[in-house]
């Protein structure tokens, strides 16, 4: 019985689960509408749910409090009839979207817009515009996002911003929702977030960020030809973070800053974002201040890419400027660097590039080629691993180019450097002076700043040749003088032998001679010189040999001759002794 009744509870509890999931379902499904009629559209969106527009529709719809709607355009036409054609009460939620493209929602009453929000609204595709003029095409009093792929464009002169986030005037004496903050009607801090998209409006200012705002914009592009506005025109709390943004024809500037009071707090950060005066923008400035400005608010630039002029006297006038990061076709950029910051102007580029030292360093190294010029408006840094680029400095910074200090003479620099010592010339090898030869470009240069180019020849020091002692050194058969440097032989060469009587030989006494080097005067061993015999009363010198004093040479002659008379007589008295036998 137990395991039965086990069977029944389970069954129950699948049935009760079946239940409730095909409720879900039916639920859902009446969720879901599509609507061809004014009237059908009415009643879904007081609904909730998914609502399809299945035709062009010509009603202002609003969308109550408590309730969630998803309007698929479904590529038809949503237009005004006598106030805004969509309007999100506060505490209703509302996403757009157009799932086969080509949807459009249209204001069509002057005061009124295609989306006006004091609720929780996202933009995820369609295409905003109005055909009446006077007045904002979407408002946002509460939480807005707005997404890539939606387009907000006007085609007729409106006189008004394309989008207007926060309020015209924060407080009234008799305030009212649709120009002023009211507690529980609208939001104390409307917020527009722009993920991307298009906006371009034939009147003023595609986007005005108004007192009490918050606007957070990443991607989208942004233009406005008309006008004396701006593209983006911010009154109290606006960051931004990417997108483009141009200015052409009469618009005044890109970015307009101003402040007037608490809910009017002029800050504006930027941290990335393209931002054009473009060629047809004669008159147009970069950043400018709101028409009422008063002093106070403030620019903070930390990233982005700028093509224009700054107009730094209403900047100056109207709020503080300060910029740690960015690139820009205005040198004057450089004169709100941060005082971390670094500022380089590329003539290639024409642009001034500034950042941290480790940044400024690495665009340079990405951006410029041989040849180029570096000028350096502000900050410390050490460019390196530049090649045959000229680096000046013009500001109070310490500037070094490869550890070479750089001030308003340019210095060269070159990548592959190596510095070579002074090496003194000897007797026999030349020297060099001190030296810097760069591999890349294959020149030598004088000095360590790279600035004084010499030819190759120009860094030899000969070598200085030997220099002779005035005393002779000698051995026995060569004499030479010794370097007073290196002790080296110098003008090596073989004696040249003269005899000297160093004592003359009388005809009772020997004399003495040697041989001399007739160019260093070395001497060899005296030898004797026998005497010359003695003389008689005359003085003449006598014949008679005296007993044991003949000559050398003479004694010599005679003794041979006797020996050879001595044994000629002997070998004659043999052979007559053999014959007489």
């Amino acid at each position: 019985m137990g395991k039965v009744k086990m069977s029944k509870k389970l069954l129950s509890l699948a049935l009760c689960a079946a239940m409730a999931i095909s409720m879900g379902s039916v639920t859902a499904f009446a969720a879901e509408a599509t609507v061809s009629t004014a009237d059908e559209l009415i009643s879904a969106v007081q609904s909730g749910g998914t609502v399809k527009l299945g035709a062009d529709i010509e009603q202002s719809v609003v969308v109550p409090a408590g309730v969630a709607v998803t309007l698929d355009l479904n590529g038809k036409t949503l237009t005004a009839k006598d106030k805004d054609a969509i309007c999100v009460s506060a505490g209703a939620t509302l996403e757009v979207i157009d799932s086969v493209g080509g949807g459009k929602v249209q204001a069509a009453v002057k005061g009124y817009a295609a989306v006006f929000n004091s609720g929780k609204t996202t933009l995820s595709g369609g295409y905003y515009t109005r055909s009446a003029n006077q007045w904002y095409t979407i408002c946002n009093h509460g939480e807005m996002a707005i997404n890539k792929g939606v387009t907000v464009k006007t085609t007729v002169d409106t006189v008004s911003s394309l989008i207007e986030n926060g309020y015209s005037s924060y407080a009234a004496a008799r305030p009212n929702e649709r120009n002023n903050y009211v507690e529980g009607a609208n939001s104390a801090s409307p917020t527009l977030t722009i993920n991307g998209g298009s906006f371009t409006s034939a009147g003023y200012n595609p986007v005005k960020n108004d007192e009490g705002g918050v606007l957070n914009i990443y991607d989208g592009t942004f233009s406005c030809p008309t006008y004396e506005g701006a593209v983006v025109q911010n009154w109290n709390i606006a960051n931004i973070y990417g997108g483009t943004f141009t200015a052409s024809g009469d618009v005044a500037c890109v970015v307009s800053n101003g402040s007037w009071g608490d809910h009017a707090k002029g800050q504006l950060a930027i941290e990335g974002g393209t931002f054009v005066v473009d060629d047809q923008a004669a008159n147009a400035k970069l950043f400018s201040n709101g028409q009422g400005s008063g002093t106070g608010g403030s620019v903070a630039i930390k990233g982005g890419d700028y093509t224009g002029e700054f107009d730094s006297a209403l900047m100056d006038a109207y709020y503080d400027t300060s910029i740690s990061a960015g690139t820009f076709t205005s040198p004057d950029a450089a004169d709100y660097a941060v005082q971390s910051a670094v500022a380089a102007s590329l003539n290639s580029t024409g642009k001034t590039y500034i950042g941290t030292a480790a940044e400024i360093n690495e665009t340079l190294n990405e951006k410029a080629a041989k040849g180029d010029k570096v000028t350096v408006l502000c900050g410390d840094v050490d460019l390196t691993g530049l090649d045959q680029v000229a680096v000046t400095n013009t500001g109070s910074g310490n500037v070094t180019v490869n550890d070479v200090p750089v001030a308003d003479t340019p210095v060269t620099t070159h990548g592959a450097v190596t510095a070579v010592a002074e090496k003194a010339p000897t007797c026999t090898e030349d020297g060099n002076i001190a030296y810097w030869y760069c591999a890349d470009c294959g020149k030598y240069f004088g000095d360590k700043e790279l600035t004084k180019e010499i030819a190759q020849a120009d860094t030899v020091v000969k070598a200085t040749g030997h220099s002779a002692g005035a005393e002779w050194a000698s051995d026995g058969s060569q004499h030479w003088h010794a370097c007073t440097v290196c002790g080296e032989k110098v003008e090596e060469a073989e004696h040249t032998f003269k005899w000297v009587i160093e004592k003359e030989a009388t005809a009772t006494e020997k004399g003495s001679k040697y041989e001399a080097c007739a160019v260093c005067g070395f001497k060899k061993a005296a030898v004797e010189i026998p005497a010359t015999g003695e003389a008689d009363a005359d003085g003449e010198k006598s014949d008679t040999a005296q007993t044991g004093d003949f000559g050398g040479m003479g004694l010599w002659v005679v003794l041979l001759l006797v020996s050879t008379a001595g044994l000629t007589g002997a070998a004659l008295c043999g052979k007559k002794r053999k014959y007489n036998k």
